[in-house]
């Protein structure tokens, strides 16, 4: 007789939460937390939800005030929007292509210069930093977050950062996969890579040609160029990042094709105080794209982010 009682109590809680799971199985999953270290478009990171890179050393907070925050694994806060007062705003990945801070009332407060880029994504990296990538997996922006330590180490011994690589991708721009000319009619394709000097044969125009992995042998042959002329300078990431990028662009640093910088980074000690002005002497060109390019370079050496906020300077 128990055992009857119990073996009936027992069917009718299996078919509760039969019930209840019939019911739940029915109701949409819910957009506002991002999956990953991602957030797609169209979703949302809510108020008072936090996004994690993948190793966790890293936190992007969507704060009760509205301000988003990158914090360090102390706490500490590395990079904001400085959006606070806006009690319960969200982070939307649009799909646009936007990513935005939005209040409760619908007005954008903060946004990314990212429209048209239809089914962005907005990826957080175990670097810190925070980039929003297109369909091809091209960063079209990132918050240029950099934890890396201010300790200067030969250029012999140094790579270029992600967060290097990721500013020169925005820069250079993911023109397809083939043959482009550029602003000196030079056949190029992918991330800037140079095909030869001069007009794109019809076997280059042809080709199927692997952006990524162009760029990547881009990266070693231009880091082999700043190392053969100055590889026993000591300079800390950012530095070297920087004349990284000079190279990738100018070709070399040497007593020939840029004797001010070659001269400022080749003496005993090196004259580091000289290089952002050079850089900037350097951008004062007709090219505006340039202009901003050298100005975000000097940027970066002096330690700032791994961003592109130079427009006013170029104006």
């Amino acid at each position: 007789m128990l055992r009857g009682r119990g073996s009936r109590r027992r069917l009718a809680l299996v078919a509760g939460a039969l019930a209840v799971l019939a019911t739940t199985a029915c109701e949409p999953l819910p957009t506002t937390l991002p999956p990953s270290n991602v957030i797609k478009s169209g979703a949302v990171l809510a108020s008072g939800t936090s996004l994690a890179s993948p190793s966790g050393r890293f936190k992007l907070v969507m704060q009760g005030d509205g301000n988003l925050v990158e914090r360090s694994p102390s706490g500490r806060s590395l990079w904001t929007t400085k959006t606070p007062g806006n009690a319960g705003a969200k982070l939307v990945m649009r799909s646009d292509g936007v990513l935005l801070v939005q209040t409760t009332a619908g007005k954008t407060v903060w946004s990314t210069p990212t429209s048209g880029v239809r089914g962005a994504t907005a990826n957080f990296g175990d670097d810190g930093n925070f980039v929003v990538k297109g369909t091809a997996g091209q960063p079209v922006w990132a918050n240029g977050m950099s934890a890396a330590p201010a300790t200067r180490a030969p250029i012999s011994e140094r790579h270029t950062s992600p967060q290097q690589v990721t500013l020169t991708k925005m820069y250079e721009g993911l023109v397809a996969t083939t043959p482009y000319y550029n602003a000196y009619g030079n056949c190029t394709v992918g991330y800037g890579h140079l095909i030869r000097l001069g007009a794109c044969t019809s076997a280059d125009k042809a080709k199927k040609w692997d952006a990524d992995a162009l760029f990547a042998a881009d990266v070693v042959e231009h880091e082999n160029r700043l190392k053969s002329s100055l590889g026993s300078v000591p300079v800390t990431q950012r530095e070297f990042d920087t004349l990284w990028d000079y190279v990738f662009g100018h070709g070399s640093i040497t007593a020939k094709t840029s004797p001010k910088m070659y001269a400022a980074m080749s003496a005993s000690p090196p004259r580091y105080v000289d290089v952002p002005p050079i850089l900037r002497e350097n951008g004062d060109t007709l090219l505006r794209g340039l202009c901003y390019r050298r100005y975000d370079e000097a940027d970066v050496f002096t330690g700032g982010f791994y961003d592109r906020n130079a427009t006013s300077a170029c104006s």
